[in-house]
């Protein structure tokens, strides 16, 4: 952001001063060479970090999340957060929030633009770029449309200031005039937002606005004779502006803040000491349960990395494009770009596959009873009963263990090619990962190849009819939802012409203790024009008649609907699908085009309903927003009860485990025997960087499974090791260096030039 400031800042004193004085070769070949310098100098830093910002999740966002304009309220807003301090939740990050002396800050440079073209035009290009999410996306790193840029507006902002704090005795009374008819346009519109929005914040701004209006007026005519009063009125305009920022629970940036002391106890007692007997191995890892495990208002489990024992959650920090291929592959729904593993949506072969060797979940929280499947008590902390005796609200943590977690590091000598592999839906590439591991074409040579019905077979489909609340049957291709009100139920394994009440008995108990997922495919789904949301809307709610009076005024309840469309900057692209069974609720969600980095185009998703021992009657479901939606819904069971098929495939993979394994901070080691040839895989994350030694000899890494480290291994006694460097970092090494012999270089003939000038 400071590189492309500075290049337009550069551009404007080009532009507005020393157009016709420069000597433009001379000039841009010494900036050519101080910025190849400069790059050279920074490579041992620029290159690693390049690597990883590409290499990154993040790097496959849409740019400017596919907006060409912003919603509407962004526009409405805007203005008003040039001085409201406490705006820190304003769409798009546009970080404003100044002094209301700066509103006629602006308006003096704008008033005198020929005498101050380069701050006049910084604010004009500004005003342009605010208005156009492309320059926001440009900013930061062509991914969300985040306006963080506007950091830099600090530096002519409090230069303008200054100009007219220097000015403010000898303004004229034209300027005066100017100031107060900017005033009343300003509070006209400022004051219509309010009435739209009812942001209350914005009152004290507004008297600091008047205040410093009236101090303008005092200072030019001479009524005040002391200029520091107008430095002190803006002090306490920036010091109120603080409190609404940082004063204790007065929201924002202060219910994200932890009381001294707070992270600690939180952090050494994530688990309520249920973690206290289990040794910080590397050969496992631990979980929560999705959407369970909340710990308080914005504490999140998102970085354990402090923690005694390894959890398959993090923030970014760990993770990389392979692995979100992968977990976008599987359509695990909580997938992020910025956390794109979470808790995998409790699936047991996915935890399973990750090492997840216990699970830890809170009663009486979201999904307390999804725990995956082959997961069993194993310890519980204290119970804290309620004081007004509701069992609901008692609080304890348990923890949940299983014998079927994958080693870390494993050998399977079956093998699946890209080209058969993409022929499985996602529910049976996870039951794949037991079954087999994926290699490139070249890497499956004089491998045996797995037979897909050997997979296809583990995962059987489940019939199923969608009927509307309004008891009419639904298609979910065609669906399309007018009523707020309206609910759909999928009922599951129907009776019908086709499927007998005896077939389905034969379904039922060949499927028990199975976990049970709705695969959602295809997914689109078209809002209806805000025009006929406020239509239907009318239409429900005036027939509905439960609403009061409201419904009783057509214009009331049509501004009513038109208001909160607005706020919400309707009609977007966002929705919730969610499912619910007696296990919990699970959603899909879009979210909206505001969320910066969060956002993501959703088309699919594989929901885990949970593990049952016998299959739920029905599942309901709930679109969230009126409009036109189309997908193709399937659901699925994947049995994984005792003496399946799948707890033995996975006890045959713990039994070809890496042998005595050890990991130290560069890498990996470990000793294997086997009697045929395969590949050695893992749940350690792949990246070029990883080398490999077998037997003391080079080997070539293999990405396994689309996203981990692996190698090919002959029959026989092994020793591998694996070892990682930081991408990029030697070749950074030497062109710092080359930098640094440069710079020397350039210094000695600058230091010659200036010599011999001087004799």
């Amino acid at each position: 952001m400071l590189g492309i400031g500075a290049l337009l800042y550069l551009a404007l004193r080009v532009g507005f001063t020393y157009r016709h004085t420069l000597n433009y070769p001379q000039v841009f070949a010494k900036l050519a060479w101080a910025t190849i310098i400069a790059l050279l100098l920074a490579a041992g830093l620029l290159i690693p970090e390049l690597y990883a910002v590409t290499s990154s999740t993040r790097a496959a966002a849409s740019f400017a999340n596919g907006l060409t304009f912003y919603p509407l309220y962004y526009y409405l807003a805007l203005p008003s957060q040039l001085i409201n301090g406490g705006n820190r939740d304003f769409y798009f990050w546009s970080a404003l929030g100044f002094a209301s002396i700066a509103f006629y800050a602006v308006t003096y440079v704008v008033i005198h633009a020929k005498r101050y073209p380069i701050l006049c035009a910084s604010f004009a290009l500004s005003l342009v770029m605010f208005l156009l999410p492309f320059f926001g996306a440009l900013f930061n790193g062509g991914m969300s449309p985040s306006n963080r840029w506007s950091l830099m507006l600090c530096l002519p902002m409090a230069l303008a200031v200054c100009l007219l704090l220097e000015k403010a005795p000898n303004l004229s009374a034209r300027t005066l005039k100017i100031f107060s008819l900017a005033t009343l346009v300003y509070l006209i519109w400022i004051s219509g937002n309010y009435f739209f929005d009812n942001d209350q914040k914005i009152f004290i701004p507004i008297i600091f606005l008047l205040v410093t209006l009236g101090f303008l007026y005092a200072q030019a005519y001479q009524i005040n004779r002391h200029p520091q009063t107008l430095t002190g009125l803006v002090l306490i305009n920036l010091l109120l502006n603080i409190v609404y920022y940082e004063a204790p629970y007065n929201g924002g940036f202060t219910d994200e803040a932890l009381a001294t002391g707070t992270y600690e106890k939180l952090a050494n007692n994530r688990y309520d000491g249920l973690d206290s007997d289990l040794t910080a191995s590397d050969n496992y890892r631990v979980s929560t349960i999705s959407h369970n495990y909340y710990l308080g208002a914005n504490y999140d489990m998102y970085n354990t990395l402090n923690a005694s024992v390894h959890s398959i959650t993090s923030y970014y920090s760990l993770q990389n494009k392979y692995l979100g291929n992968f977990m976008r592959s599987l359509q695990n729904i909580q997938y992020e770009a910025t956390r794109p593993t979470q808790q995998v949506d409790d699936r047991s072969i996915l935890n399973n596959f990750l090492g997840v060797q216990y699970i830890f979940s809170k009663i009486n929280r979201d999904n307390s009873q999804k725990v995956p499947a082959n997961y069993f008590l194993d310890r519980t902390s204290r119970k804290i009963t309620d004081v007004n005796g509701q069992s609901s609200h008692d609080q304890q943590t348990r923890r949940y263990r299983t014998n079927l977690a994958f080693p870390l590091v494993y050998f399977q000598n079956q093998v699946f090619t890209p080209q058969h592999y993409r022929q499985l839906t996602a529910s049976q590439k996870e039951r794949a990962l037991a079954e087999g591991v994926l290699v490139s074409q070249k890497a499956s040579q004089n491998l045996p190849k797995k037979n897909l019905k050997d997979v296809t077979s583990q995962v059987i489909e489940v019939p199923i009819k969608i009927v509307s609340s309004r008891g009419n049957r639904i298609s979910s291709q065609d669906l399309i939802k007018e009523d707020t009100n309206e609910r759909y139920q999928i009922l599951v394994a129907p009776t019908s012409k086709d499927f007998s009440a005896k077939d389905r008995q034969e379904l039922l108990k060949k499927l028990a203790n199975s976990e049970i997922h709705l695969e959602v495919t295809n997914i689109k789904y078209h809002p209806f024009s805000l025009q006929e949301q406020l239509a239907l809307e009318k239409r429900n709610n005036y027939y509905a008649q439960t609403n009061g009076f409201m419904d009783q005024n057509l214009l009331a309840l049509r501004y009513k609907y038109f208001h909160y469309h607005i706020l919400q900057g309707s009609p977007d692209p966002s929705y919730t699908l969610a499912f619910e069974t007696r296990n919990g609720t699970e959603e899909i969600v879009q979210r909206k085009q505001s969320s910066t980095s969060f956002y993501q185009v959703i088309k699919n998703g594989t929901v885990n309903l949970g593990s049952f021992s016998e299959l739920p009657s029905s599942i309901t479901f709930t679109p969230s927003k009126l409009g036109h939606y189309d997908f193709k819904l399937k659901l699925v069971a994947l049995p994984l009860g005792e003496n399946s098929s799948y707890q033995k495939q996975v006890q045959a993979i713990q039994r070809h485990s890496l042998q005595n394994f050890k990991v130290t901070p560069t890498g990996f080691s470990g000793n294997i025997t086997i009697n045929h040839a395969g590949i050695l895989t893992s749940s350690i994350p792949y990246s070029p960087a990883w080398q490999v030694k077998v037997d003391n000899h080079k080997q070539t890494v293999l990405k396994t499974n689309q996203a981990f480290v692996g190698v090919k291994l002959k029959p026989g006694k092994h020793r591998v090791q694996f070892s990682y460097t930081i991408p990029g970092l030697k070749a950074g090494f030497y062109l710092s260096g080359l930098g640094l012999i440069l710079l020397a270089i350039s210094t000695l003939i600058s230091l010659f030039n200036r010599r011999r000038k001087s004799v």
